[in-house]
């Protein structure tokens, strides 16, 4: 593996770190990063060493050892290492948000926010992911529910479970203090179900603990169902005990142990989470603290007077830290929605500026008759607006469950179609037939396949990377008209970050635009298909799947004059099951069928070549046409179908052949042929003496002789 894509390797790792939480994600991690450079002789670059460093002391609670590194990587790193810059910055946010530092936190969402045109969907889940966050910090509800919302539908489309069962917290926390417990609820039931399916338990014990907290401050009678939660949390997160969320879980917990009376369980957890909150040095928990110290002192009888004194000093505190927070709040949020406007008004130009090419090209797709004519022409329009490598369209069958890349182009040309089954493999295409959503990625890495296809490596599942060159940058959407998905556009690059925002929205804008024509199309295959098979049984056989009769009479024409012209042998063979009536006699009708179904197959067996013709001549004859073969090989065939027969479990009681079923045959071979079907006429009739003879020997054997052709006007008299 060449030097650059073991750091796209590495890097792409990194990235999705934050599906691998707490310690024993972090140690997979790393160990998956050491077995990588030891199979490639490589190492983490420096931006990359201090990223994973900056991640080891955040899960460990060493605030600013991880702010110091994250600080590095955001610094130093390279320009493929872009992501993870923005990773950092997202998660200096996040730890400045748990601090308390709103501004500051702000200042490193800001350089992402920056880039919001930019991005592919796995940074913005985690940016919106993080701005729910500070939101809920700052008590602004209304926009946490927004920002979490967003960062759900973002981490639907990263496959980023863990950013969605948070952003589904944030928004669950959010619904809940602006009173609507019911729909907080369903969130939070829908955060623990994804948790409980990905079995993490940092997760789950984060999903518990809120839970827990909007039973016991939002749902009078449910205190039962608090407690459970709260109990569930702190066996979860105690891997992680000096974390913030651990802590907070710890606080709720206690808050709710006095609130029902029972300090001496309260105070069992007291002087270890004193000095765990005081190290954390977060405010917002130092005064949660200090509140239920007071409360905690009060119930063993300390002096009333100073412990009222000590409340209203921390109940002026509080009052002073939210006044502090709702000036901060409106100010991150007038910048936060500005940098919004300027990123949403750069997209819109950009759409703006290429509309006129995206109608161009739907209508083009919309009123070609033969769509893959117009493909080259579809393709050089499509690369006025997106770096392609690879253009297509899929189309998707509901009742089959398969997804047919029948219009796909790349720089070489148009590329051989092919059907893959839905429900057997997993790639990006059935991702997005199956969830209806878009993928954007910027980079594809082992990572992002996981992510995706549930497998590492995964070309094998679509021939379109049989050379095992994946792409780099990839846009899929699916197509959709009303509730029915179509199928798919897909475009993809070799090189990294090709597509932004503006591209995505211009790709879904051109699903949109030709969904009416895909269904049109497909309505129109599915009426050539059943042309095409209404035409398959009016000449084919019910019983053994061989041509009928009838066809024989359009095929014959054409055979002779290809062995007219092309100067090839045709040879004809009559084929009869011995004995035929009597087996029905003995076995019945059903059981005579099922030896014509034999026979047939093994006709196919040993004449399976493109120049091979099987018919069912009539009730137990059988007819084979084959050009292009020497009489030795026509004969060789004969008798390994006369084996094959024999050998087969049909048996015939009325058979003189100890009970096997046996053929007989007559057969014919032209070494030469006029363009004349009298002449096929009167070599057929010299078969079907052949195989008069071959009864009249015995039967069970074959007669074949050489059709010499004689003149036309002997033919003619």
């Amino acid at each position: 593996m060449a030097d650059t894509q073991t750091q796209r390797e590495l890097t792409g790792l990194l990235i999705r770190i934050a599906e691998y939480p707490a310690l024993t994600g972090l140690a997979e991690i790393k160990q998956r990063l050491k077995a990588m450079m030891a199979r490639d002789n490589s190492q983490l670059s420096v931006a990359a060493d201090a990223f994973l460093t900056g991640i080891e002391h955040d899960r460990h609670g060493r605030l600013e050892q991880a702010i110091e590194q994250f600080q590095h990587c955001a610094e130093l790193h390279q320009s493929h290492e872009l992501r993870l810059a923005d990773l950092s910055h997202i998660y200096l946010g996040s730890i400045y948000g748990e601090l308390g530092e709103s501004f500051l936190a702000y200042h490193h969402y800001k350089q992402v926010l920056d880039r919001v045109a930019d991005l592919d969907a796995l940074p913005l889940a985690m940016l919106y992911t993080n701005l729910s966050d500070l939101f809920v910090q700052l008590k602004r509800h209304q926009e946490a529910v927004h920002y979490g919302r967003m960062a759900c539908r973002a981490s639907a489309d990263a496959q980023s479970h863990q950013s969605r069962i948070i952003a589904l917290i944030n928004t669950g926390i959010s619904l809940a203090r602006l009173e609507q417990p019911a729909p907080a609820l369903a969130l939070m039931e829908q955060a623990l179900a994804i948790a409980c399916e990905h079995q993490v338990a940092r997760t789950i014990g984060l999903v518990h603990s809120y839970y827990g907290m909007v039973l016991s401050q939002h749902c009078q009678g449910r205190q039962a169902d608090a407690e459970h939660h709260y109990a569930a949390a702190t066996h979860h997160l105690q891997e992680m005990a000096g974390n913030f969320d651990s802590l907070a879980n710890r606080l709720h917990y206690t808050e709710f142990l006095l609130q029902h009376n029972r300090l001496d369980e309260a105070l069992q957890d007291w002087p270890q989470l004193s000095s765990q909150v005081a190290a954390l040095g977060c405010t917002e928990l130092d005064h949660h603290l200090q509140r239920l110290d007071i409360e905690r002192l009060r119930r063993l009888g300390a002096d009333q007077q100073r412990l009222e004194a000590q409340q209203q000093f921390i109940a002026t505190l509080e009052q002073e830290r939210l006044a502090s927070l709702h000036r901060e709040s409106e100010l991150l949020l007038n910048q936060v929605q500005r940098l919004e406007r300027q990123q949403s008004q750069r997209i819109a130009q950009q759409v703006n500026d290429n509309l006129d090419v995206i109608t161009e090209i739907g209508q083009l797709i919309a009123t070609a008759d033969k769509l893959e004519q117009q493909m080259p022409k579809v393709f050089a329009d499509i690369q006025t607006i997106f770096n392609a490598s690879e253009f297509g369209i899929a189309l998707y069958d509901n009742n089959s469950n398969q997804l047919d890349y029948r219009y796909y182009i790349g720089e070489q040309g148009l590329l051989s179609p092919f059907v893959i089954d839905c429900a057997k493999v997993n790639n990006f295409g059935t991702h997005v037939i199956a969830t209806r959503q878009t993928i954007h990625l910027s980079e594809v890495t082992d990572e992002t396949l996981m992510a995706y296809s549930g497998q590492r490596g995964n070309s094998k599942s679509n021939p379109l990377y049989d050379d095992g060159a994946l792409p780099q940058s990839v846009l899929l959407t699916p197509v959709i008209l009303g509730n029915e998905v179509l199928g798919m556009l897909s475009v993809q690059a070799m090189a990294t970050n090709q597509y932004q925002q503006h591209h995505r929205q211009l790709f879904e804008q051109l699903a949109n635009l030709i969904a009416i024509a895909l269904k049109n199309l497909r309505q129109r295959q599915d009426l050539q298909r059943s042309y095409q098979e209404l035409e398959r049984v009016s000449i084919t056989d019910q019983l053994t799947q061989t041509y009928n009769r009838h066809h024989l009479k359009t095929l014959v024409p054409k055979l002779v004059n290809h062995c007219a012209s092309s100067e090839q042998p045709l040879a004809i063979a009559l084929v009869d099951i011995d004995h035929f009536k009597g087996l029905n006699d003995s076995l019945g009708h059903y059981a005579g069928d099922q030896a014509l179904v034999a026979v047939a197959e093994a006709m196919r067996f040993c004449f399976n070549r493109q120049y091979d013709y099987l018919f069912r001549y009539g009730g137990d004859e059988l007819l084979i046409l084959a050009t292009d073969i020497d009489q030795a090989d026509f004969a060789a065939k004969l008798q390994q179908l006369q084996q094959l027969v024999a050998s087969l479990a049909p048996r015939n009681p009325a058979s003189p052949y100890q009970g096997r079923l046996t053929l007989s045959i007559g057969a014919v071979h032209c070494p030469q042929f006029a363009n004349d079907t009298r002449l096929f006429n009167a070599a057929f009739e010299t078969a079907d003496q052949q195989l008069y003879q071959a009864k009249r020997a015995g039967r069970n054997g074959q007669r074949l002789t050489q059709f010499l052709q004689p003149a036309t006007a002997a033919i003619a008299g």
